[in-house]
């Protein structure tokens, strides 16, 4: 059995182009032919998460963030890496 805890450690101790190799490396198997859904599972799976999100946001659990205010909090944190 692999322990994800130590496996995980050991990729974020890599550098940060084989950081990237590695995680290209990833998201790519998750792309392969047995893990695709039909698009009727896609259609199911994103209905069910517009109905979740539609009813945080009716209950008050969430609330909604202006466009313009997240694109502003993002610019500021990009700067902020500068």
């Amino acid at each position: 059995m692999i322990d994800v805890a130590a496996l995980e450690r050991q990729a974020l101790s890599l550098d940060f182009k084989e950081r990237g190799r590695l995680a290209a490396l990833l998201l790519r198997s998750l792309d392969e032919p047995e893990n695709e859904l039909t698009p009727e599972e896609w259609e199911r799976l994103w209905a069910k998460e517009c109905q979740r999100r539609v009813a945080e946001m009716e209950s008050g659990e969430v609330k909604a963030i202006p466009g313009e205010a997240v694109f502003e909090r993002l610019r500021q944190r990009a700067e902020e890496r500068r």
